[in-house]
């Protein structure tokens, strides 16, 4: 029982020392955001009814929105 103890404390302190988000620690004892819940409204068929809008403004597939990210002009 004494070593058990002594073993457990031996771990926590481990623990506080090396820190919750190194990551052997982690795969350990996980992360604070492990069960988080975020809940937000999805709507599967925004992207289809945005996306000839889209393409008139950018061209298909985006191109022009690409091509005026390596010109510098935002």
């Amino acid at each position: 029982m004494k070593t058990v103890s002594i073993l457990l404390l031996v771990f926590v302190l481990t623990v506080q020392l090396l820190g919750v988000y190194s990551a052997p620690t982690t795969l350990l004892v996980g992360t604070p955001f492990l069960f988080n819940k975020f809940d937000y409204k999805v709507d599967p068929n925004r992207g289809a009814n945005l996306s000839p809008a889209f393409q008139a403004q950018w061209g298909p597939l985006g191109q022009q929105l690409v091509d005026s990210f390596g010109s510098g002009n935002l």
